[in-house]
């Protein structure tokens, strides 16, 4: 075993138990960034006007949300872009975490499709949101970006919005159609907020990041199945720096990474440290933290934006601990 490796070994361990002191890392120079994730959808239908007033009302200052888009060019903000993929299967069974209504996509096997092969009409006819313990389709109206966009632009509170494009690595006709549509409406308004594009695929930035150089576009990176030793492997600050975006967005992991927090914090600290000593200073953005404990930890370390289903409860301990707020 070589001398890094145990060094690995004992750093993990030690964060593990908890007997490693935690240091602050320095700040970017922007506020605090309280983004909702989908608004809060705790408390309201995700993606929705009523989630995101709410997510602003309880002390957000930015809001993250889902793009598909249909076969009629038209963006909406909605999660699954195939209610078959395994992911959609599992928040239709109600098993998603933490929210208080699940999709509820239809029954009738010719229309469980891709949004993309759906036109706006059809899918606005077929799917829909219901109560995880409910029976009732809740006759949510599921807005295109063009409303949310303009909605957003009435919000004086908000500071950025992250739009998380849920399409696959392979649909890139589809995904040009969304960044030319983000980009056109940026170009005519020029809104008082930031936008960002934020995706697994990695291809599908660096298609946007070379022919829309006007968007910020982010790669959203999270840890693997097992045990992380090094966590400089999965960092999120590293390709942030390397493709010079402006912000680098570390996932919690929702794997089954052994010791999730211990791997997921080791990340952050490893990335809070890389800009603290290196001259690139995009902002942190850690994602998705709901655990009262783990959002003191990493308001403490140093991060710029915590993306939570409980807006609320980060703006309430980053008053506790003095941070600006925009």
């Amino acid at each position: 075993m070589t001398m890094k490796l145990r060094g690995n070994i004992y750093e993990w361990l030690a964060e593990y138990f908890r007997r490693a002191p935690r240091r602050s890392f320095r700040r970017s120079s922007q506020p605090l960034l309280i983004v909702g994730h989908r608004g809060s959808p705790t408390k309201a239908i995700e993606n929705t006007f009523d989630s995101f007033v709410l997510a602003l009302a309880e002390g957000a200052n930015a809001l993250e949300t889902d793009l598909v888009i249909t076969a009629d060019k038209q963006v909406l903000l909605w999660h699954d872009w195939h209610p078959n993929e395994y992911v959609a299967l599992l928040r239709e069974s109600g098993l998603e975490p933490f929210t208080l209504y699940k999709p509820y996509p239809p029954l009738q096997p010719y229309w469980r499709r891709p949004v993309h092969e759906l036109t706006l009409a059809e899918f606005r006819h077929y799917f829909d949101y219901k109560r995880k313990r409910g029976h009732i389709a809740a006759g949510a109206t599921i807005p295109l970006l063009d409303d949310f966009l303009l909605w957003a632009k009435d919000q004086p509170r908000l500071r950025a919005i992250f739009l998380e494009i849920k399409i696959p690595r392979t649909q890139t006709t589809e995904a040009e159609e969304i960044f030319r549509q983000i980009n056109d409406w940026w170009q005519k308004n020029h809104p008082h907020f930031t936008i960002y594009i934020e995706s697994c695929p990695s291809e599908l930035l660096d298609y946007g990041q070379k022919y829309f150089p006007s968007l910020n576009f982010t790669l959203s990176v999270e840890s693997p199945i097992g045990i992380v030793l090094n966590p400089a492997t999965y960092s999120a600050i590293t390709p942030a720096a390397l493709a010079q975006r402006r912000c680098a967005v570390a996932v919690r992991p929702r794997r089954i990474t052994i010791g999730s927090w211990t791997t997921y914090y080791r990340i952050i600290k490893k990335d809070l440290e890389f800009r603290e000593n290196s001259s690139s200073n995009p902002i942190i953005k850690v994602t998705n933290i709901n655990k009262r404990s783990e959002i003191r930890a990493l308001l403490a370390a140093g991060v710029d934006a915590i993306e939570t289903d409980y807006p609320a409860l980060v703006y309430e301990l980053a008053q506790e601990m003095n941070l600006t707020i925009a």
